[in-house]
């Protein structure tokens, strides 16, 4: 089999895996590149929605602002902190993906329980 015939049956193999929900079978396919990357926009919508299920109508003022920024702040910092540990600029957005960076991006900040404690 000469080389075009070997890249276009490659080419029809990899989109009848595709089709069939299976990706993960194409030859120099990885999650990293090709679904963290895909995800994270989605990802981060998630955490602005979890950000703002802080907010309590209970509270008022510097009480309903804090839990929020306090988030905020813990999400903030674990970017800088999983940047600086592979020498990037802090505020650096990441080339790819990878555990670190995925975790530190997608972590919820109810995570931290005085974020989210409610108070009666």
């Amino acid at each position: 089999m000469d080389d075009r015939t070997r890249a276009d049956l490659c080419g029809r193999t990899e989109r009848w895996f595709v089709q069939r929900g299976l990706p993960h079978f194409i030859d120099e396919y990885r999650a990293t590149t090709d679904v963290w990357t895909r995800a994270a926009p989605f990802l981060t919508l998630v955490f602005l929605a979890e950000l703002s299920f802080s907010l309590d109508e209970d509270r008022e003022g510097l009480g309903e602002l804090l839990p929020l920024l306090g988030g905020l702040a813990i999400f903030v910092v674990g970017v800088m902190a999983v940047n600086r540990l592979r020498g990037r600029r802090p505020l650096q957005r990441p080339d790819g993906s990878a555990p670190p960076s995925s975790a530190s991006s997608s972590s919820p900040p109810r995570s931290c329980p005085p974020c989210s404690a409610r108070t009666t």
